[in-house]
C-alpha cells in the first residue's frame, strides 16, 4: 500500500471532542492503537461533499458509519458521488451505514439519519457507473432493478446470512435498525499503480504523489514528528 489518506472535519461539528478531535490532524500517532507506518499517511481536514483530490485518484475508497452524518439523504447521495469522482476504473468504495429492517420510513435528526430499506436503495442507485459485490455469490454482478447492493446488504442484515454472529439489532422510537455493509466496484479497466516510493525528497519532507489535490490543508507525519502542510 503506497498511501492512505484520512479524511473528516476536525475540530468541527458536534463529533469534535468523540471521534473527530482535531489534534489527529498533529498527533496521530496517539489515536493508532496498532503500529503503521507513519511515513504513508496523510491526514487532511476535509469535507466529505467536497474531495479536493483530482478524479480517478484511488484504488480504495471506504466510508464507515459516517454517510448517515452528512446531512441527509440528498447529502449522502452526492458523498456517494464525489467517491465514485475520485475512485480509479477498477477501485472500489466500501460503505457502512445504519439501516432500518422494520419497514419503517427514515428517521432523521440533528446530524443523523437512519435509512430507511428504500432509502437506501435510492442511494445506491443513485450514482451509475458502479458494478457490485454480492456476498452470496462472491462475484461481480451488474446492478439491476431486481437485485441490487442496497438489496442485498439488507437482506444479511435480516437473515444474518454470511455472518459468523447475529446482527446487533437497535430500536429508536419504534424503529428496529442494524449497520450494513455495501461494497462497489468503479465499472472500467484498472491501471497499474506506480510502485511505492516512500522516500523523502530532504529530512522533513515526503513526497505527496503529484495531482492529488485540487487544494487542502494536509498533515504529513514524518519519521521525527507531525507538521501541518498546504499542499
Amino acid at each position: 500500500m503506497r498511501w492512505v489518506f484520512l479524511t473528516d472535519l476536525y475540530g468541527q461539528t458536534r463529533f469534535r471532542n468523540e471521534e473527530a478531535e482535531p489534534t489527529v490532524l498533529t498527533s496521530p500517532d496517539s489515536f493508532a492503537g496498532l503500529s503503521y507506518n507513519r511515513n504513508r499517511l496523510v491526514v487532511q481536514h476535509m469535507n466529505a461533499l467536497d474531495l479536493r483530490f483530482e478524479p480517478e485518484t484511488f484504488d480504495a475508497v471506504f466510508c464507515l458509519s459516517s454517510i448517515e452524518h452528512f446531512g441527509g439523504e440528498a447529502a449522502a447521495r452526492h458523498a456517494l458521488a464525489e467517491m465514485h469522482r475520485v475512485a480509479k476504473p477498477g477501485g472500489v468504495v466500501a460503505i457502512t451505514t445504519e439501516c432500518i429492517i422494520n419497514d419503517d420510513p427514515d428517521f432523521e435528526m440533528p446530524d443523523l439519519l437512519f435509512f430507511s430499506q428504500k432509502s437506501l436503495q435510492r442511494l445506491a442507485e443513485s450514482t451509475p457507473g458502479w458494478n457490485w459485490w454480492s456476498r452470496s455469490t462472491s462475484r461481480q454482478r451488474r446492478d439491476s432493478e431486481e437485485q441490487s447492493v442496497a438489496v442485498q446488504a439488507i437482506a444479511d442484515a435480516q437473515s444474518h446470512r454470511a455472518a459468523k454472529y447475529p446482527h446487533v439489532v437497535l430500536e429508536c422510537e419504534g424503529r428496529l435498525f442494524t449497520s450494513v455493509a455495501m461494497f462497489f466496484r468503479k465499472r472500467g479497466t484498472p491501471r497499474r499503480s506506480a510502485p511505492p516510493d516512500p522516500h523523502p525528497h530532504s529530512p522533513g519532507q515526503r513526497r505527496v504523489p503529484a495531482g492529488v489535490y485540487r487544494g487542502a490543508w494536509a498533515a504529513i507525519p514524518t519519521p521525527r514528528d507531525s507538521r501541518t502542510t498546504s499542499i
